[in-house]
């Protein structure tokens, strides 16, 4: 595919119209004109297209390079933006796309991305997962792969929700033993995301010590990826985890909380306030 083409298909994964991705770069009309492949703007331009796109220019130059966007990796990729945005109407449509494209391309890429689909789609109608037996197939790819690139660490991200708790430990140690032959900072920023979000898992199970072996695991990953928000997320976990095995609140995690809230993250520093006063209530009280 040409850049244009590449720059309009990210756009539509990323649900912006041309109006909102062309505002304060360039006219309308001109973005229309690159995407058609009938216009040529700067390289300042091009680089904020990229930037309020959310994609680096290295990740674009590698969907260019490798073609990437067959049908196949489009459907997918607009189907992985919906899910890392939330958006439930878009995770319907996109995986319905995925299922027709199943039917006459096969492929287990697409079929375990329908099947993640249905998951997220069981678990907004219930509020958990029911079946989890349907999802057994991620488990047993996962722990089948010897080495693990960007693909499967995504893949068990995305899928943590599903599991039960000794699952979701077992993956998430297989993660640290098998994620050694590649490494780049998208792998890294991952690797820390699996474990906050698995400390947090934790945590909600009231497993502390085990969140606190995962939050730290994370620490190290943020402090030396220069992670600075999950690093702040992870010292949160670890202080919840520690005030929770020792009943005693220890004062710096409304340190960590207040600098979320003033770096904008206010409702994340809302729900961590709360849930944290209402865990020391009950520990102090039982």
């Amino acid at each position: 595919m040409e850049i244009g083409e590449i720059i309009r298909s990210i756009r539509k994964g990323k649900g912006l119209s041309q109006k909102e991705l062309s505002k304060n770069i360039m006219s309308r009309s001109n973005l229309s004109e690159l995407e058609s492949g009938n216009y040529f703007c700067s390289y300042d331009k091009f680089i904020y297209l990229l930037k309020k796109l959310n994609v680096s220019l290295s990740e674009f130059e590698e969907i260019l390079n490798n073609s990437m966007f067959s049908k196949e990796e489009s459907a997918i990729y607009h189907f992985v933006c919906a899910v890392n945005s939330n958006d439930h109407q878009n995770i319907c449509t996109t995986r319905d796309v995925l299922i027709k494209l199943q039917v006459s391309s096969p492929s287990q890429r697409i079929s375990q991305m329908i099947l993640l689909g249905d998951a997220i789609i069981e678990f907004l109608k219930n509020g958990k997962i029911i079946h989890s037996r349907k999802y057994d197939s991620f488990k047993k790819y996962l722990s089948s792969c010897d080495n693990w690139g960007i693909y499967e660490i995504n893949l068990l991200n995305n899928t943590l929700f599903i599991y039960p708790i000794e699952d979701v430990i077992s993956l998430s140690q297989q993660l640290i033993a098998k994620c050694t032959r590649y490494n780049s900072e998208k792998i890294e920023k991952t690797k820390t995301d699996i474990m906050i979000n698995t400390s947090n898992l934790l945590i909600k199970n009231k497993l502390y010590k085990t969140a606190l072996e995962f939050s730290n695991l994370g620490i190290s990953y943020a402090t030396k990826n220069n992670f600075l928000y999950e690093k702040i997320i992870l010292e949160i976990h670890t202080l919840i985890a520690q005030s929770a095995i020792d009943n005693k609140i220890y004062p710096t995690i409304y340190d960590y909380i207040k600098i979320l809230e003033f770096t904008g993250y206010k409702d994340n520093a809302k729900e961590y306030l709360t849930s944290f006063e209402l865990l020391m209530k009950h520990r102090q009280s039982s």
